[in-house]
């Protein structure tokens, strides 16, 4: 089976070191416009072309999509959208790996706004990709559990973990020519669920917001991401990291300050928020 795959981050890393070379004809790897510098020197070490498309669509990447004739073309992580001429040529032979609970999970930086939805669960799909933004008929789809203190740093280890076996396991499945039980987004849910990119904005701490809010805001925008930030009398503080606790009036504190309803404590580098838990 003849691949064309457009890959990027760890995800991608780990999904070449799965793959068997000897059962599937790797025939290049289009990586995103800022190289992964680590993508290439696997591709380099496993003897795959690297190659970088500025305009995926452009006459020339078309063209050269279409002399490789490739069984199947698969994208994960990549950040263009394939249009109609690609589309046309891989007609039902383009698959995406999204690390989204498909239809619900649509759009950019899912994985942060299901943590900051307060999601008991996060998803990884396999679809087929049609003119929409993932929209296409779904290959599989699994659900993997986020616990009330788990941050985006956990379950994005979690994603690059099982995101690359899905897609495997969903190119091994193509590949035995075995019947599969699509289903249709259509059918599933009729409002679409699609969650834009997060800015600037969506960092800022509301401390009118209840405790869950709260702590469900600055664990989904951790390291690896940009960090939630409380302001607080004209200055702005970078909150790396939060902890549920139970009210406690012994605790000895450096400063004391009222703040809206909330109560904010201050010792060192840390905050204790008192605010509504309903």
């Amino acid at each position: 089976m003849r691949l064309g795959l457009f890959l990027d981050g760890e995800w991608s890393h780990n999904f070449l070191n799965l793959i068997d070379k000897k059962k599937f004809d790797i025939q290049y790897v289009i990586g995103r416009v800022k190289a992964d510098i680590k993508l290439k020197k696997i591709c380099k070490k496993k003897g795959i072309k690297f190659i970088i498309k500025k305009n995926i669509n452009a006459s020339e990447s078309v063209e050269f999509l279409k002399k490789k004739k490739s069984d199947l073309l698969v994208s994960l992580s990549y950040d263009q959208i394939f249009k109609e001429d690609i589309l046309k040529i891989y007609k039902g032979k383009i698959i995406n790996c999204h690390a989204g609970y498909l239809p619900f999970y649509r759009g950019r930086n899912v994985i942060n706004w299901a943590i900051a939805n307060g999601e008991k669960y996060f998803g990884i799909t396999t679809h087929f990709i049609d003119k929409g933004i993932d929209t296409g008929k779904i290959i599989l789809r699994r659900k993997y559990k986020i616990e009330i203190n788990d941050n985006y740093e956990k379950i994005l280890k979690k994603a690059y973990i099982h995101c690359p076996k899905i897609l495997l396991k969903t190119i091994n499945l193509i590949k035995s020519k075995k019947k599969i039980y699509f289903l249709y987004q259509n059918k599933l849910k009729k409002k679409n669920f699609y969650w834009r990119k997060r800015n600037e904005n969506d960092e800022i701490i509301n401390l009118n917001l209840k405790l869950y809010q709260i702590h469900n805001l600055i664990r989904s925008i951790s390291f690896p991401g940009p960090g939630a930030k409380l302001l607080l009398k004209e200055k702005k503080f970078k909150i790396k990291s939060s902890k549920l606790m139970k009210n406690n009036n012994k605790l000895n504190f450096k400063k004391k300050i009222n703040f809206y309803k909330n109560f904010i404590y201050i010792k060192k580098n840390n905050f204790i928020l008192k605010c509504s838990y309903e």
